[in-house]
C-alpha cells in the first residue's frame, strides 16, 4: 500500500483536492495544511510520496519543498490547475519532481507515484493527453499524399493517428487534418506537422504536432 504525505492549505479552495485525495484507492494518506505541519510528520509516518497542492510553482515554493524532501529522498507530485513551459523548466534539474495539472485523475496519481517509488521518473507532459478514437482524413500541404485514419491519443499540443494504410509520410511534412464533427454537422481543419513515423507498435502510424497558420504559410513560400 503506497503511504501519501500531503501537504494542501486548510481553506475552501482545496476542499474538493481534499476529497480527491481522500477517494484514491489502496493508498494511506495524511493531509497537513503547511509544510512546518509535514517536518513534524515526516519523521513518524514515513511516507513514500510527498504530494504538494500548490497554486504558483515558484523557487521560493520549491525551496520550501526541497527542505522537507531532500533528507528523506522523497518523490515529489505537485498537483497545480494547470502546467506551463516555465514549470517544466524550473523542475528539470531537480530530482524526482513531477507536475500533474487539471483534471486529476486517479490513475495517473497511482501510476506516477508507482513508478517514482520504484526509481522510474515518468515523463513530464506539458498537456494530458485523452484517448479518443476519432477520424480523420489527411492531406498534404506541400505534396498531393491524402490518406485517412483515427486520431487515437489527443492533446492540445498534438495527436497520434493510426492510419488506414502503410505510412507515406516523413517527419517534418505538413499536413492538414479535416476532422468530421458529426454532431454539429461541422468539418474542423487544422494544420500539423509530421514528428514521427511509424510508432511502436506498428508501421502505419504517425505523430503531429499542430501548428500555427503563420508557419504554414513560411514553409511553403521557402519551397516556392
Amino acid at each position: 500500500m503506497l503511504n501519501f504525505l500531503v501537504i494542501s492549505p486548510q481553506n475552501p479552495y482545496q476542499k474538493e483536492f481534499r476529497n480527491f485525495v481522500k477517494s484514491l484507492e489502496g493508498v494511506h494518506h495524511t493531509i497537513v495544511d503547511n509544510i512546518d505541519s509535514a517536518k513534524a510528520k515526516i519523521h513518524y509516518n514515513r511516507p513514500q510520496v510527498l504530494m504538494v497542492h500548490i497554486s504558483k510553482i515558484s523557487h521560493t515554493s520549491l525551496k520550501g519543498i526541497e527542505q522537507i524532501r531532500s533528507p528523506f529522498d522523497l518523490p515529489v507530485i505537485l498537483f497545480t490547475n494547470s502546467i506551463t513551459e516555465s514549470d517544466i523548466t524550473k523542475i528539470k534539474e531537480m530530482k524526482h519532481y513531477y507536475i500533474l495539472g487539471r483534471p486529476y485523475l486517479s490513475r495517473d496519481v497511482l501510476g506516477v507515484a508507482f513508478k517514482m517509488v520504484h526509481n522510474e521518473m515518468p515523463e513530464q507532459q506539458l498537456h494530458r493527453r485523452y484517448m479518443t478514437n476519432q477520424f480523420t482524413s489527411l492531406s498534404g500541404l506541400d505534396s498531393d499524399l491524402n490518406m485517412e485514419g483515427n486520431i487515437t491519443n489527443l492533446s492540445i499540443s498534438g495527436a497520434k493517428i493510426k492510419l488506414n494504410a502503410h505510412s507515406a509520410w516523413k517527419e517534418g511534412d505538413l499536413v492538414k487534418l479535416d476532422i468530421p464533427l458529426n454532431k454539429i454537422r461541422k468539418n474542423h481543419s487544422v494544420h500539423a506537422k509530421v514528428v514521427w513515423v511509424e510508432g511502436l507498435e506498428s508501421d502505419n502510424e504517425v505523430g503531429v504536432e499542430f501548428i500555427p497558420t503563420d508557419e504554414v504559410y513560411n514553409h511553403l513560400l521557402g519551397s516556392v
